[in-house]
């Protein structure tokens, strides 16, 4: 049971630091078109997790994932990360287009936030409402997030979307939609940081 009073589902927990910094991102070739946003808060998160595939793959096979950082601006945000295919293997990626792209657990590249309260039941659901988990989907990489990540390489860099993450919400980031085999796999970081509210806008 969280701090929030609310059981979180299987990829999800807790944990984070907020320290404030000051400089300037542009969101870099979009999907959608990009944006100009001033960071104000950078979230060291050093989140690393392992994901198997030894069910889909019928051998010792994973995906590897770290967030190193997480930028939070006026209406936007960045989560720097390396995706590592641990196969032999390629694993082919589709980030979901429109509104089925917000839909947790099935999310892509994204930004997960906890509920704002749990429901009466103190577990969490799945959709949009205050009691349930919000997503924010990435909506540009860079570089480029191509459809494949091949047999034992990596991915490393950021992406990017828009959507404000209010103080006190733990954030998790999403991984996905990865298909391998007849699987169709999204993950989400087992911790999570948060954004406190003593930590203010410089200015």
């Amino acid at each position: 049971m969280s701090a929030f009073g609310f059981k979180l589902k299987a990829g999800l927990a807790v944990a984070g630091v907020v320290v404030v910094g000051l400089a300037a991102f542009e969101l870099g070739k979009a999907r959608a078109p990009s944006a100009q946003a001033t960071v104000l808060r950078t979230i060291p998160a050093h989140l690393t997790d392992s994901f198997d595939l030894s069910a889909q793959f019928g051998s010792p096979a994973a995906i590897r994932t770290r967030v190193l950082k997480v930028l939070l601006g006026r209406g936007s945000w960045r989560v720097y990360a390396r995706i590592t295919n641990e196969s032999a293997h390629p694993i082919f990626v589709s980030q979901p287009p429109g509104s089925f792209a917000g839909a947790y657990p099935h999310q892509g590249m994204s930004l997960i936030l906890s509920p704002a309260r749990p429901n009466s039941h103190g577990v969490a659901g799945q959709g949009r409402g205050s009691n349930e988990f919000q997503v924010l989907s990435a909506r540009s990489f860079a570089p480029a997030l191509g459809e494949t990540i091949g047999a034992h390489e990596t991915w490393s860099g950021y992406f990017a979307g828009t959507g404000t993450v209010p103080s006190g919400r733990k954030i998790f980031v999403g991984f996905g939609r990865f298909n391998v085999g007849s699987s169709v796999l999204s993950f989400s970081t087992q911790n999570a940081v948060t954004l406190r509210s003593t930590a203010k806008p410089p200015g």
